[in-house]
């Protein structure tokens, strides 16, 4: 794949225009925060699977790989994600996958955490009826 000289600083500049920090980032584009840095580095180069990724949150692949913009500059998203900290490990790959999804699997998604949490009600109050029988 072409990358012009200087790839790896623009694709930094998109992921700060974004918002994002590099295991947010990366998470999109299925990649950890090492290999983020790496490829904000210079030190090893993105895939195709990672830069179509990107592209769906916003960046601008085509000025990460040339310098010239080809699609105008979006602002970043409002209300930033909460901070690193408030996040386990896993709920970061969740959100970053979540992220990537169009509107209806999120919806999809919503429905399926729903039924999850009603299993689970009514899964503790059968518990319940069983030792108050008991």
């Amino acid at each position: 794949m072409f990358f012009a000289d200087g790839w790896h600083a623009r694709l930094r500049e998109e992921r700060e225009r974004l918002g994002h920090s590099q295991p947010i980032f990366g998470g999109f584009g299925g990649v950890k925060k090492q290999t983020q840095i790496a490829y904000e580095q210079g030190k090893s180069s993105p895939d195709i699977e990672y830069l179509q990724a990107i592209e769906k949150v916003g960046a601008d692949i085509f000025y990460i790989l040339t310098g010239a913009r080809m699609q105008p500059q979006t602002p970043a998203p409002a209300p930033p994600p909460p901070t690193e900290e408030e996040y386990s490990q896993q709920e970061k790959v969740i959100v970053a996958k979540l992220r990537m999804l169009d509107p209806e699997e999120r919806d999809e998604i919503e429905d399926l955490v729903e039924k999850v949490e009603q299993a689970k009600t009514a899964r503790v109050k059968v518990i319940r009826r069983f030792r108050k029988a008991s």
